[in-house]
């Protein structure tokens, strides 16, 4: 006899509780049941729908050998994070331990379009505008380097959100597919080749040689504001007849650019 009053009263209070849901629905989280063991497998390192670029990458430039990269991405893991870089697109950057707040995870640089050219070489890519770090955006700068396989090699944060990524290619183990020089218009070989010219008479401090190579190569799309290292070359004078000697060339080279 208990058991029958406790079995009615049972009834009643879920009839109660679920005329109460009816009248007054509650919201319920269904959790699909992905239980995994391991503390990589409980991290999703595809969900990238979120991460919302500040612009769209821009166009490819530099080399053609290294256009095979683009649609490819490269992933890099050290104890606490997971770098993803994919050439002449982004790079993002998520953490990969378990804590009791969110992970970290933002996109780190998008292709800038520019270069870093050292001795008439590409050597670097430049990735900017990434999400926000305090008053700066965070900033990427990718070096080439020769290597058996495409690959991401090392991934350091030297200052704060600005990251520097090692990445091999077996396209940088031939020197002249990374040459800036060949890649250039005619004139604007020509213009190069004057340049060098004002550099080798003494008519250009290695400053205003620097400055004349970073407006070419804006003018050839690589850089708003490329960085460019060269050999320095220090002229000397030691009379008036070399300066004439040095005028006589230079003039013979204006005046075979202008010929041609």
């Amino acid at each position: 006899m208990r058991e029958v009053i406790l079995c009615i009263w049972f009834i009643v209070d879920y009839m109660q509780l679920f005329n109460a849901n009816l009248v007054n629905p509650i919201s319920i989280t269904i959790v699909k049941d992905t239980t995994k063991y391991g503390r990589l497998s409980q991290i999703d390192y595809t969900n990238t729908d979120f991460l919302i670029p500040k612009r769209k990458p821009t166009d490819f430039t530099g080399p053609n050998e290294l256009n095979y990269l683009r649609g490819k991405c490269f992933h890099y893991s050290t104890q606490k994070y997971l770098f993803e870089f994919c050439p002449f697109d982004n790079v993002t950057q998520r953490e990969t331990t378990v804590t009791w707040r969110a992970s970290f995870s933002a996109i780190i640089g998008l292709w800038s379009g520019n270069w870093i050219i050292v001795n008439n070489t590409f050597t670097a890519m430049i990735y900017t505008d990434g999400d926000n770090c305090g008053e700066k955006g965070r900033s990427v700068i990718a070096q080439i380097a020769c290597g058996e396989n495409d690959a991401v090699v090392d991934v350091k944060e030297s200052v704060r959100c600005e990251y520097e990524i090692n990445f091999e290619t077996p396209i940088a183990c031939l020197p002249q597919n990374l040459l800036v020089y060949p890649r250039l218009s005619p004139g604007l070989q020509k213009k190069w080749d004057l340049i060098e010219t004002k550099l080798s008479v003494g008519l250009l401090t290695q400053k205003g040689y620097e400055q004349e190579l970073n407006d070419l190569f804006i003018e050839a799309g690589l850089s708003s504001n490329i960085s460019t290292k060269q050999k320095s070359v220090t002229p000397i004078f030691n009379n008036m007849s070399q300066c004439i000697d040095a005028y006589t060339k230079l003039a013979d080279e204006l005046k075979r650019y202008r010929e041609t």
